[in-house]
């Protein structure tokens, strides 16, 4: 029913089952997020010490690499990433695991209180993300992988990152919103 699913996907053994995959047209590292306060003592997934709490989206990557490779430390998981920032302001948890592009716009969001680490996790597979097409579409597929070559080699998507975060930040009457109608340029173009 569709052509192309263009949504932060990961790679996998079991998708690609039964979906072809583009090359990777981004990769991110994992990240914690952290109170700005506690910059000096967390530096990494290492930082963390057995009475400190991180926390994670349910059902994410974050939950299985927190499990695997954190399992001294207290876990919290909720199920959205908005709850779990909120949760870190207030102080119940110390770090909030996600990948670096969601971790920077929570962070580009509150540069007042808070930053982001890189995790320095051991990863079995690679982080980057896919474009999913159905399976046996060559032509399709040769189409994105060359529109991915074409965006890495202008630097187009550090720049539509960025873009992004401030869209999503914008400021009316000094609280911070989300306006769906600034993305209504990309929505066009999309179409």
């Amino acid at each position: 029913n569709i052509d192309a699913i263009i949504s932060g996907m990961a790679r996998t053994e079991e998708r690609a089952k039964s979906v072809d995959f583009s090359t990777g047209y981004q990769e991110d590292e994992q990240a914690i997020i952290i109170r700005k306060s506690d910059a000096d003592k967390i530096k990494d997934k290492n930082s963390f010490t057995p009475d400190m709490t991180v926390g994670y989206q349910q059902g994410a990557l974050q939950e299985t690499l927190a499990k695997e490779q954190m399992a001294n430390v207290k876990q919290h998981t909720m199920q959205q990433i908005p709850d779990l920032i909120s949760a870190l302001q207030t102080k119940q948890i110390d770090g909030v695991l996600v990948d670096s592009s969601v971790g920077g716009s929570h962070v580009k969001a509150h540069p007042e209180s808070l930053e982001m680490v890189i995790g320095k996790f051991k990863m079995t597979d690679d982080n980057a993300k896919y474009v999913a097409i159905p399976k046996n579409q060559p032509a399709l597929q040769a189409a994105i992988n060359q529109s991915i070559a074409e965006v890495k080699e202008q630097g187009l998507i550090d720049q539509w990152m960025d873009e992004a975060y401030d869209l999503l930040i914008k400021k009316d009457g000094g609280e911070k919103k989300i306006n769906w109608l600034d993305y209504t340029p990309y929505y066009w173009n999309g179409v």
